[in-house]
């Protein structure tokens, strides 16, 4: 699925390899190291709800070769997600997924 990101003063489309409720395995056209911040926007049509989750690079490693145009695969823990987004979240998955 894709996503939106924001890094470093930067706005970018990345895809998401593997979702769940702690973290995520982003596709990413950029690398970034561990402890680096990113905010991940999803557009969840299927629960009509745009969720946007603080998140911390845990690592990043480099795709080779490219897939679909990502250069790296980043995995994100997420920083805190409020329980009306935890509940959101999880209909989310339930329902897309």
């Amino acid at each position: 699925m894709k996503v939106s990101c924001i890094g470093d003063y930067q706005v970018f489309d990345a895809k998401t390899d593997n979702i769940s409720l702690s973290g995520a395995l982003l596709l990413s056209p950029l690398g970034y190291s561990p402890g680096e911040q990113l905010v991940i926007v999803i557009n969840a049509p299927c629960v009509r709800k745009m969720l946007t989750v603080a998140a911390e690079v845990i690592w990043s490693t480099f795709l080779e070769p490219e897939s679909e145009g990502y250069e790296y695969q980043v995995g994100v823990k997420y920083l805190y997600l409020s329980a009306d987004n935890q509940k959101i979240f999880s209909n989310f998955l339930a329902t897309c997924s």
